[in-house]
């Protein structure tokens, strides 16, 4: 094989295997060639012997709560080389294998809330859902960026605007208003249902600011009579 066929090759970021497989050449034989031409291989440097670990390197990144795998990933090793040097060093388990064992130690005592530390907000109450551990607070933004989320496809749909006096700057200052309480289900500012559930009941209201709204219950000021074909569908 030429050297300038082998280049190209390379250039394109082909491995031994994935040259002989174009060739129809064994990889060993394409390595000897390769070296024949005074070549290297893709990704050859990645698979040498590249040497400890820096111990103050691991250590800052332990001591940030950081899980093997993260670790890995900052000093570009593999999980199983960090976990040796971790082990070296005496570091102890990361902050991810104590909320493991943790876990693991209150799932067998029965228990159904544990303290223990969450990457986002430290330590805090962890509660089991479907034979899993989840930060309270973590699900608790969870659901308020669901509802926003929700509301906001809502408001859209309604037109975006209040049907009264036109308000849409702001798309949290807007409300659901039922046209029937009779057939109010649930309320939408607090919707944790599906989407589809939510535009069902959607589809009983008017979407009014929060001012025209409380008028509107006040009976300060009245419905308009006439309102958009897609509330009503």
């Amino acid at each position: 094989m030429s050297k300038e066929e082998l280049e190209s090759y390379l250039a394109e970021g082909l491995s031994l295997e994935q040259i002989g497989k174009r060739v129809g050449r064994n990889p060993s034989t394409i390595s000897y060639h390769l070296k024949k031409h005074g070549l290297t291989p893709v990704n050859q440097q990645r698979h040498l012997r590249r040497g400890p670990i820096p111990e103050d390197t691991l250590r800052a990144l332990h001591a940030t709560g950081a899980s093997l795998r993260e670790m890995a990933e900052e000093v570009d090793r593999g999980v199983a080389t960090v976990r040796y040097w971790t082990e070296k060093y005496g570091l102890g388990p990361t902050a991810g294998g104590r909320r493991r064992v943790a876990a693991r130690r209150a799932k067998e005592a029965g228990e159904q809330q544990v303290e223990l530390i969450c990457r986002r907000h430290g330590m805090t109450t962890y509660v089991r859902e479907d034979n899993r551990w989840r930060c309270k607070r973590c699900r608790c933004e969870a659901v308020s960026k669901a509802r926003r989320r929700i509301k906001r496809t809502l408001v859209e749909e309604a037109g975006g605007a209040c049907l009264i006096c036109g308000y849409d700057r702001c798309f949290a200052a807007l409300e659901f208003h039922h046209r029937d309480r009779k057939k109010k289900l649930f309320a939408l500012s607090q919707v944790t249902r599906s989407l589809e559930r939510a535009r069902e009941e959607a589809r009983k209201c008017l979407l009014l600011c929060a001012n025209c709204h409380a008028e509107v219950e006040d009976g300060t000021t009245q419905v308009p009579k006439e309102t958009s074909p897609s509330l009503d569908s």
